[in-house]
């Protein structure tokens, strides 16, 4: 694959997800939005909304989830809805999710 000095806006990968009652994991094939190093610091920093002393306030995952994942290949739309409907249902989702949109980002491939 050819190098560009800006990578594409946005990338697919299939990320395993815990599916409860289940022994296999399943797969979803995400969208992602791209973020250098120094976007991601300034967006995972946004996740405190208020700080009030000892007492934070966090942005929920319904609110984060749409900020990163850009479309998933599922029988149904990606809306609000939706999204929350499967965060409910799949519990461990968001950060499975969570943890795959970093290791794609960041983790090198390239074995020593």
């Amino acid at each position: 694959m050819k190098l560009k000095i800006i990578p594409e806006p946005k990338f697919t990968a299939e990320v395993e997800i815990t599916v409860p009652g289940q022994k296999e994991l399943g797969t979803l094939p995400l969208t992602f939005k791209y973020r250098t190093h120094a976007e991601y610091q300034e967006w995972v920093e946004g996740f405190t909304i208020k700080t009030d002393g000892e007492k934070k306030e966090y942005r929920t995952k319904l609110d984060v989830f749409p900020e990163f994942v850009d479309g998933w290949d599922l029988d149904v739309e990606f809306t609000p809805e939706n999204i929350k409907t499967f965060l409910d249902n799949y519990t461990n989702a968001y950060p499975e999710i969570m943890q795959a949109y970093s290791r794609l980002l960041f983790e090198s491939r390239i074995k020593n």
